[in-house]
């Protein structure tokens, strides 16, 4: 209670032998994994999972996936009421900027989040405390063809989760966490802003 938090999440492609989903609680304020899931489930399920770990955690960010079929995640969170989703600017001149829901992974951002999980490796105490996290990185490797990715056989799902969240604790603004328990109350007390119509956001 009275802690900042953010969530990130990896969703999975939800192909039958697949990769799993992925996600990791912070403390925002000093980078540490405080919770972790992994498991498979359908994305209506897992949007639940994800709106009871924000309100568990003082209306945490929650920073989903957005690629395959983290667009229906995002969805189901919007129709939940959740206010703490992470936003992306999307610039495109001439036009005006758009805003959309959730982190897109692409190679340009990809590269950014894994050299900055690097960086953070290289310190004495990265703050992750999934052991599980850790094997998944012995298995990580610049491949021949110079993609970072897993070796053939194994996953990467907690390492792109971990990389997303390590990124954005860096980039997001802390939230003030609520005075009183939220109970079951669907609106967040983080920060204040006007609310837009999200269905445009994607």
């Amino acid at each position: 209670r009275g802690g900042s938090y953010l969530i990130s999440a990896d969703v999975a492609e939800g192909l039958e032998h697949g990769d799993f989903d992925s996600a990791s609680v912070f403390n925002h304020s000093t980078g540490v994994q405080v919770a972790h899931f992994h498991g498979k489930m359908s994305p209506y399920d897992y949007a639940h999972l994800l709106f009871w770990l924000g309100k568990r955690y003082n209306m945490a960010w929650i920073v989903p996936e957005r690629n395959n079929h983290g667009i229906s995640v995002i969805q189901e969170l919007i129709v939940l009421g959740y206010d703490n989703l992470y936003v992306e600017t999307i610039v495109e001149p001439p036009n005006k900027p758009r805003k959309r829901f959730g982190w897109l992974t692409s190679e340009k951002s990809r590269a950014l989040i894994l050299d900055n999980l690097k960086q953070v490796m290289m310190q004495p105490d990265p703050g992750i405390r999934s052991a599980e996290t850790y094997s998944e990185m012995r298995s990580f490797h610049r491949q021949k063809d110079g993609r970072e990715e897993a070796n053939s056989g194994a996953f990467d799902d907690r390492v792109m989760d971990i990389a997303i969240g390590l990124h954005c604790l860096k980039t997001l603004p802390l939230i003030v966490a609520p005075r009183k328990n939220p109970g079951n109350s669907s609106s967040g007390r983080g920060v204040k802003s006007k609310k837009p119509d999200k269905s445009a956001y994607f």
